[in-house]
């Protein structure tokens, strides 16, 4: 249908827009003459205006529609795009266009989903459209950095800050347009507050939850960020790594992750975890080889597309449906900390002991998950038998 097009095209343009951030680290080395601390300066602010925002930004869509607050992301995205296009320099420039790229994405992140809570969209069909706007941010970030790669003979670097800056205008046209296709209201008699989070919810089970996907986007935020970084030490091509890397996630989440999620969600955790690992390991014994970079790729895509899910499953099961929307609200934030703000201290650890030793603090990060893994799943099965002796 073409209101389901438009929704997803949408989606898929803001997406790669917001991949032009993944070829960051190489323009600020290249063309600003800056270094890796720097840009973990950018992502950290970026991080911290993207959290501070995220619950705003859900409300103000409940208010005033989802396809306004989601086109409002996307100009002000634009305009941070605009932004790195113009600059000639690392200055107060730089760092304001990390204020307005992560308001744009906060207020984007919170009410593209909510374009299924639409009156068109039948109820048992929500929870696909939620995974197909899923996918479309995976494929689409991954678009800018392979499009370089392909024609940058006749592109300069700062030009993909161009190219995201239309698709970013592609999207607001496109979002406006939805909201006469789902018939979206605005609700003016929505109060514009925030419910603060109920921290009591950190004293219960899902603490572990929020723990793992904290840790899991640290694993997630440095190969999608230092990517670029890693290859031109290695000899290697990045968009190999991101095109190999996204389609794997796409692949793995439309194929096994409905499968997956409606079993126990932990129980293939450990072996997704190794998957993790080993991947980690193949990067940093790789000299120059692309057939290893391209297993490394597919086995972090896997790992990762199919860990996402079955954590965030595994955190709304051990909470009690009053408490799920602050689980939720919880996770999203552990997930944000680890994205933005783990790149300030791996570029710390890169610009010191080069591209091996954040390599190194991501293997630890995944073996602490793994233990975590394990004990929760040693705990359920000691639950269960002794819930089963009981009977």
């Amino acid at each position: 249908m073409l209101r389901d097009c438009i929704l997803f095209l949408g989606c898929y343009f803001m997406a790669a827009a917001y991949g032009s951030i993944y070829l960051l680290l190489k323009y600020t080395q290249t063309e600003l003459l800056g270094n890796e601390i720097e840009f973990g300066y950018f992502l950290s602010i970026s991080g911290v205006v993207t959290i501070f925002l995220v619950g705003f930004s859900g409300v103000l869509a409940k208010k005033y529609g989802a396809h306004k607050v989601a086109a409002l992301g996307a100009l002000s995205c634009a305009l941070g795009f605009l932004g790195l296009y113009s600059i000639s320099s690392i200055n107060w420039m730089y760092y304001l266009v990390a204020i307005l790229i992560g308001f744009g994405w906060s207020f984007y992140y919170s009410a593209s989903p909510m374009f299924s809570l639409s009156p068109v969209i039948k109820e048992s069909e929500k929870g696909k459209y939620i995974s197909l706007i899923s996918v479309c941010v995976v494929a689409g970030t991954a678009t800018l950095p392979v499009l370089y790669d392909i024609f940058s003979n006749y592109l300069l670097l700062k030009h993909v800050f161009q190219i995201a800056v239309l698709f970013s205008f592609v999207s607001i046209i496109a979002f406006l347009k939805l909201g006469e296709l789902f018939q979206i209201e605005a609700n003016l008699s929505e109060r514009v507050s925030i419910k603060g989070i109920n921290l009591k919810i950190t004293k219960t089970e899902a603490i572990f939850p929020f723990i793992m996907v904290f840790l899991g986007a640290c694993v997630f935020s440095i190969m999608m960020n230092f990517q670029t970084e890693y290859a031109e030490n290695r000899g290697l091509n990045f968009s190999l790594f991101y095109f190999f890397y996204s389609l794997s996630v796409v692949i793995c989440r439309i194929v096994l992750g409905g499968v997956l999620t409606s079993k126990n969600p932990l129980s293939p955790m450990p072996y997704l975890l190794c998957l993790m690992l080993f991947g980690l390991l193949v990067m940093i014994f790789n000299s120059s080889n692309s057939i290893l970079y391209f297993v490394s790729a597919v086995c972090l895509g896997t790992s990762y597309g199919l860990a996402y899910p079955l954590i965030k499953t595994y955190a709304v099961k051990v909470s009690s449906e009053n408490d799920r929307h602050d689980v939720l609200s919880f996770f999203t934030l552990s997930y944000f900390v680890g994205v933005y703000f783990y790149p300030m201290v791996a570029g710390f650890v890169l610009s010191q002991f080069g591209d091996t030793g954040y390599l190194l603090s991501l293997c630890i990060a995944v073996f602490v998950y793994l233990l975590l893994v394990l004990s929760r799943l040693s705990f359920s099965k000691k639950f269960f038998i002794k819930a089963a002796k009981s009977i």
